[in-house]
């Protein structure tokens, strides 16, 4: 999965499995980081990420405050992604929503557009190719 500027960073430390973690259960709040394993927020941090990974979170930033982004650039970008790979495959618009539904929610009017973009880029490359002089 993609990951935004501020998702990377957080990865650098956490590991990149870890920050999508954080950002599902945390994602758009600060986050005060519990100096021990006790308490409502070590509970959450467990229910989100396991014992042993929230030990580690603790041990990283015990004491610490930390804005946990919600990776919505990410998000777009590996929905975008998904939905050219759809299209390439052959898939109608349609097929495309039924399909990428569970990375996030699309309109049949987006993938439209986003297929409309895609074949201007695909006939943009095809007239460079087209323009070069051929092999001898």
């Amino acid at each position: 999965m993609a990951l935004c500027a501020t998702m990377e960073m957080l990865a650098e430390y956490v590991g990149p499995k870890t920050a999508l973690k954080l950002a599902e259960a945390f994602g758009g709040t600060d986050l005060r980081v519990p100096r021990r394993r006790a308490g409502n927020t070590w509970a959450k941090l467990v229910s989100a990420l396991g014992d042993e990974e929230a030990a580690r979170f603790v041990h990283l930033f015990s004491g610490e405050r930390i804005y946990v982004p919600t990776n919505a650039d990410g998000q777009r970008e590996q929905l975008r992604n998904a939905i050219i790979r759809e299209l390439r495959n052959g898939r109608s618009p349609e097929e495309v929503v039924a399909n990428v539904r569970t990375i996030g929610p699309v309109s049949v009017r987006h993938v439209r557009r986003i297929a409309r973009n895609v074949r201007q880029e695909i006939e943009a490359r095809q007239m460079q190719f087209a323009s070069l002089p051929p092999k001898k």
